[in-house]
């Protein structure tokens, strides 16, 4: 069977959103007036560009990483799933803002992304000369895209390490040796991401090492610093999010090793 090209399929979702949004318009008009229906259109008007642009991202790179799965839509084993989050891939610009804040030696740290999804990112940092990039991802579709993602890109680009995605539970995932660039896009609610970190912190005390940590709309941050091994630091604010049409929140943290 042949597969789409992300641009054909972004169409046909924009052509069900479309039909969807005259639906909802109907029904708006019928039971709050014209003031409401162009307040909706408006609103349906900037997702559907903002969509458009974070797909160009996939058009560019010939892969297919954007788009929404929701939890429930997520399959996995792991007791975790009550946990999770909905998948949003990570904006391109924003991403390569947030490590540009790293020091100039990533061939020293391993990249690990905890709920990597369909894989954008480990892409995006393997533009960099990271020793390894690593993608944690629990659902077995969301991991098997990124595969999908990952042989499409390396067949089109030269790569020094491929990036790796993992089919493990975030929690019980053996963290690297060495340093490490950590990343999250919020993908779980407060029980896991304290899990995770009990998971980095037990790593860290068995071998005391650099490690950033760079959080994405970080709702959680207070279970990073409440670890007490990662101090926050200074940062500017990032580029837009195209799919919001607006920058989001970020925090960068550094166990003290950072300051040698």
């Amino acid at each position: 069977m042949t597969e789409k090209h992300p641009l054909t399929e972004f169409r046909t979702q924009s052509v069900v959103s479309l039909r969807w949004a005259l639906r909802r318009s109907w029904e708006t008009l019928q039971g709050h007036g014209g003031r409401t229906l162009a307040q909706l259109a408006a609103k349906n008007i900037r997702y559907s560009i903002n969509m458009w642009r974070d797909a160009s991202i996939d058009r560019h790179l010939g892969i297919k990483t954007g788009g929404l799965v929701k939890r429930e839509h997520l399959d996995t084993d792991s007791p975790n799933k009550k946990f999770a989050t909905i998948y949003k891939a990570t904006a391109a610009k924003p991403f390569m803002a947030m490590l540009s804040y790293l020091p100039n030696n990533p061939e020293d740290f391993t990249f690990v992304d905890f709920g990597s999804g369909r894989g954008r990112t480990l892409l995006l940092a393997s533009e960099l000369p990271f020793k390894r990039v690593v993608g944690v991802e629990f659902s077995t579709t969301l991991h098997a895209e990124a595969n999908n993602n990952i042989d499409s890109y390396c067949g089109r680009h030269k790569l020094g390490n491929r990036p790796e995605s993992i089919l493990a539970d975030a929690t019980t995932f053996p963290i690297p040796e060495g340093p490490l660039v950590i990343y999250m896009f919020d993908p779980f609610n407060a029980t896991v991401t304290k899990g995770v970190f009990d998971n980095i912190v037990a790593s860290y005390r068995a071998c005391p090492r650099i490690m950033y940590f760079i959080y994405y709309g970080p709702v959680h941050k207070q279970i990073v610093l409440d670890t007490g091994i990662f101090s926050e630091l200074p940062t500017a604010p990032l580029p837009p999010d195209p799919t919001l049409g607006r920058p989001l929140a970020f925090s960068l943290f550094a166990t003290p090793e950072h300051n040698n």
